[in-house]
């Protein structure tokens, strides 16, 4: 998802540090397929989501913040 801007040099590399994410998205997916109960299983996506939003939200405000302290 983000790799290509990363590359192409429209993101910088810091953002390469949402893709451990990735991992606990994986383990929250796997969770929701043993047991497909809304009731139940709702909140890991909300994680899943949470998690990854999180993650990059907190990377660009480092990334904004370093580019104007500099």
């Amino acid at each position: 998802m983000f790799l290509v801007p990363i590359f192409m040099g429209w993101l910088p590399l810091i953002m390469l540090l949402v893709y451990p994410t990735v991992f606990f998205a994986h383990k929250q997916v796997q969770l929701f397929n043993n047991k497909q109960e809304k009731a139940e299983t709702f909140i890991t996506s909300v994680k899943s989501f949470l998690a990854f939003t999180l993650v990059e939200l907190v990377l660009f405000i480092i990334i904004i913040s370093w580019s104007w302290l500099s």
